[in-house]
């Protein structure tokens, strides 16, 4: 059980990590595409940075606020 609850934290580092590294990749080494090409980055690119989104959204927002929730809630009625 463990390992699943370390599988979110491993998934957001990845995530993290390949945005900040794209992201700099396109800004410190600015290469000429094509236009096919540079489509095709530009979307994604923009996949990355909707789920580097999703990764804040969920340390910082409401599943993070339902998993503390729901922990208490365990506590309390003695559940694991």
């Amino acid at each position: 059980m463990e390992a699943f609850k370390l599988n979110p934290a491993i998934i957001s580092i990845i995530v993290v990590v390949a945005f900040i590294g794209v992201i700099a990749l396109l800004v410190l080494r600015p290469v000429t595409f094509s236009a096919d090409v540079a489509t095709i980055i530009n979307m994604l690119t923009g996949t990355l940075a909707a789920k580097f989104g999703d990764v804040v959204a969920y340390h910082i927002g409401s599943s993070a606020g339902s998993k503390a929730k729901d922990e208490t809630l365990a506590k309390i009625t003695g559940q694991p």
